[in-house]
């Protein structure tokens, strides 16, 4: 394998990953734009920012995902190695499934606990208050468990279209 491959394969998984951390951060925008909306006298900053900080998100996943050579070329990343290629015996798209298992792995193992807990504090609240029906973080939690258990279960997909936008 060489090295321009690698990192290659280092940068898809990186995008694969941000791409699971913009989950994280839509929540907090939409909810900070809903604030804002809602007032009455309020301030387009903060409008602008969460478009900018949408945009720099979605710019920084094409570049990861899509267009790996310019970081490499830009980054100067092939340079400082001694061989031109690292024995390896595995190919492109099997790292990348495996990224992909190892991502949806820690996005079940980090949001699992919070799904459950959600779920017994929604119940516990609504036996002291039968009419609390807040249910936006088990939601929240549910989306980012299943989102997860799809990376583990499409990781070939995943790395075929990964692949195939690599070809084209």
């Amino acid at each position: 394998m060489k090295i321009r491959t690698l990192w290659n394969i280092i940068l898809k998984t990186i995008g694969i990953w941000f791409i699971i951390s913009l989950l994280y951060i839509v929540p907090s925008i939409f909810t900070g734009l809903a604030i804002f909306l809602s007032e009455r006298y309020y301030d387009t900053t903060y409008i602008i920012i969460c478009i900018l900080i949408a945009g720099f998100f979605i710019a920084t996943i094409r570049l990861l995902i899509f267009r790996t050579d310019i970081i490499i070329d830009k980054l100067k990343l092939e340079k400082g190695f001694t061989e031109e290629s690292i024995n390896l015996n595995i190919n492109t798209s099997q790292i990348i499934s495996l990224a992909s298992i190892i991502i949806g792995a820690i996005t079940i193992i980090e949001n699992l606990p919070s799904f459950c807990s959600e779920i017994i504090t929604f119940l516990q609240y609504n036996e002291l208050l039968p009419g609390h029906t807040s249910t936006k973080q088990i939601v929240y939690s549910a989306i980012k468990t299943f989102i997860g258990y799809l990376l583990i279960t499409n990781h070939n997909k995943i790395a075929l279209l990964i692949n195939r936008q690599k070809a084209n």
